[in-house]
């Protein structure tokens, strides 16, 4: 067998070792080179004192070739330093190697380190160091208290119970006897300890004694008349430093339970003001807050045209193509009306239960999920035959139902789930259609909302700004409410993020992972949210719109404080929290997520851009026209002269 090119000439293919540069040597080098360049530049800028002495040719040429030396002594100077770089992570590299590798490599033997000196122990024998870690035991001591200043009576008289103070009436201390058990240095017998431990037990006085024969109660108080300490407080305070206290028990005026709770201060989290948003607007997303009041108006018009008019067209035509293929092949069942379905849940029937007999088959009660099930078992059945009408028509089904299905979800409050509190799904539906009316949702109340059931709004429904969030996120999600195989059934991730609620699968994202509603156990430290909590880290990879109640905090750490009774309508990013509230909170903080993503990651949104025609959101962050914002007068060489405002073409 003949050997391959590389076998039989094996030098070409051998990596070559990278040489190591000094810092010392680079920087000598391109000092050289750099004032060799300087001069060959100033050389050929001034060789046109030598026109008198060269001919012109001659001239010239010396020009071109005092440029070109400069020009290589520059590239040279250039190199120097860019292989010293470069060799910087070789070095490191180089220094790890073993002694066997280096030789291996061809590279010199490593220099090595310089060690401390080992400090060595001295040498204990064993029996002096036996010795020394046993502590023989030794009878108890007395203890004598040294004497301090004349003024205070001494330890030992007070231990012996000799002192009385001016006014007070004298206590005897007991004085242990000198012919103790315990002075004899060793208790042997059950009687020798009770003798030892009766040792401690104070003897009673005499006047306590004659109290007591007088029947007189004794007192309870520890202090005694003349405003001194009574008992062992007494000699314990005689024993005391001079200017130290006897410490006391002083009790708690409350209960241990009340006074835990008056201990810490719950976290509130307040709006942000005025020059923290001006602040956090420039430095992060470069933006004005006039810029702001006009991206507000286009969101507003955005949300009209884009989002709540096509989806009312999309309810109210869910079921006519599934319904257009079943009546085809004859097949029995029929999907209802989505808006009759929803109105039937607002009128007391169950939220996507039970419809009439006419929609669902001759004489049967069905379950709107059932029939959705047996359609699409139906689906795939007429999907698998060799027939091309028949497969389109399969697919054309399944579509269908697919759409009626995740519809049925949005308007259940779950597409994406955990994104708002639960409401009954006539509602969500009956207020979408108000807000659709107009071009800029006039009907739009950012702490309330349309009334329900024949009574006004109340808190346990969702507000306006909260609904509006939520749609905003399931259209991002589903662009021109297009529910294809790419967007997230449940709307709980979008972007290409292994694990359960993701889209796309492994690096199927455009940008950063977005995550709708909710986060998974362990996300990714660089990722985007849409968020109706706030969740306990956020590092400062993360960029996230918060939706936060006030009655979610309960005087719990995070809880916060919306004026109005709104929701406070937060965004993050860099690390940073922008808090917003009022009627823009909501539009404020989808433009600051939008502005934000249009910088840091190109216009990507999960799966899908903003200049995407189906989302239609690059028209609305698009820059102001001249004059198209409220400005202050200028000054100009001292005159002052308004703003000139032109109208939008």
């Amino acid at each position: 067998m003949r050997p391959t090119a590389w076998n039989q000439s094996p030098a070409h293919h051998q990596p070559e070792v990278l040489p190591i540069r000094s810092k010392q040597s680079a920087f000598y080098q391109t000092c050289k080179l750099s004032a060799a360049c300087v001069a060959c530049a100033y050389a050929a800028r001034e060789s046109h004192l030598l026109q008198g002495l060269l001919p012109a040719k001659y001239l010239l040429a010396l020009y071109l070739l005092l440029w070109a030396a400069s020009i290589a002594t520059g590239i040279q100077a250039i190199n120097v330093m860019y292989t010293w770089q470069a060799t910087r992570s070789a070095k490191a590299m180089q220094e790890k190697l073993a002694a066997a590798q280096r030789k291996f490599m061809g590279l010199p033997p490593a220099t090595p380190k310089p060690q401390p000196p080992l400090q060595r122990k001295p040498h204990i024998p064993a029996a002096a160091s036996m010795q020394a870690a046993l502590t023989p035991i030794s009878p108890p001591q007395r203890f004598t208290p040294p004497p301090y200043s004349q003024a205070l009576p001494s330890a030992g008289a007070a231990l012996a119970g000799e002192y009385t103070p001016p006014g007070a009436t004298p206590v005897s201390m007991p004085r242990p006897s000198p012919h103790s058990v315990y002075s004899s240095g060793a208790v042997a017998t059950p009687e020798q300890m009770k003798a030892y431990l009766d040792s401690f037990t104070p003897e009673a006085s005499p006047a306590a004694v004659a109290a007591a024969a007088a029947g007189t109660p004794p007192s309870v108080s520890p202090y005694i008349s003349g405003g001194g300490l009574a008992g062992p407080d007494m000699a314990l305070a005689a024993a005391m430093p001079v200017g130290v206290e006897v410490p006391r028990y002083r009790p708690s005026w409350l209960p241990r339970a009340k006074a835990a709770g008056h201990q810490v201060a719950p976290d509130l989290l307040t709006a942000s003001t005025d020059e923290e948003v001006d602040d956090f607007l420039w430095s992060v997303l470069r933006a004005r807050r006039d810029w702001m009041e006009v991206w507000t108006e286009r969101l507003r018009e955005w949300f009209s045209g884009k989002v709540l008019r096509p989806l009312v067209g999309v309810v109210q035509s869910a079921d006519a193509d599934a319904n257009k293929v079943l009546a085809k092949y004859g097949h029995p069942a029929r999907l209802p009306p989505l808006a009759n379905l929803i109105s039937g849940a607002e009128n007391g029937g169950p939220a996507g239960g039970g419809t009439s007999a006419g929609h669902l088959g001759p004489g049967h009660q069905r379950d709107v999920e059932a029939v959705l099930r047996h359609a699409q078992q139906y689906g795939q059945a007429l999907g698998g035959t060799a027939n091309p009408a028949q497969a389109e028509d399969a697919l054309q089904l399944v579509t269908a139902l697919r759409r009626y299905e995740q519809v049925l979800l949005l308007l259940r409050g779950r597409r994406p789930h955990e994104l708002l509190p639960p409401a009954p799904s006539g509602y969500i539906w009956r207020r979408v259609q108000m807000l659709a009316e107009g071009s800029c949702m006039p009907a739009y109340t950012w702490n309330g909302g349309g009334p329900w059931a024949g009574r006004s709004w109340s808190p346990d429904l969702p507000n306006d700004s909260m609904l509006m969030l939520y749609l905003f996120a399931a259209f991002i999600d589903a662009p021109g409410w297009h529910f294809d195989s790419s967007s997230a059934g449940d709307g709980s991730a979008v972007g290409g993020i292994e694990g359960s609620g993701t889209v796309g699968g492994a690096g199927a994202t455009r940008g950063m992972p977005l995550f709708l509603g909710a986060i998974k156990p362990r996300p990714p430290p660089q990722h985007s949210a849409v968020l109706a909590y706030r969740p306990e880290k956020l590092g400062k990879g993360v960029d996230a719109i918060l939706a936060l109640h006030p009655a979610a905090g309960g005087g719990e750490a995070g809880a916060i404080a919306a004026p109005g009774g709104g929701t406070m309508f937060c965004f993050v990013a860099e690390g940073r929290l922008l808090a917003l509230t009022g009627y823009n909170a909501m539009f404020h903080a989808v433009l600051s997520f939008l502005l934000y993503h249009k910088a840091k990651y190109n216009g990507a949104l999960g799966l899908h851009y903003i200049q995407d025609d189906a989302l239609g959101l690059a028209p609305v962050i698009e820059p102001p026209y001249p004059g198209s914002t409220a400005a202050r007068p200028q000054s100009v060489f001292g005159s002052w002269f308004p703003p000139h405002h032109s109208k939008r073409e």
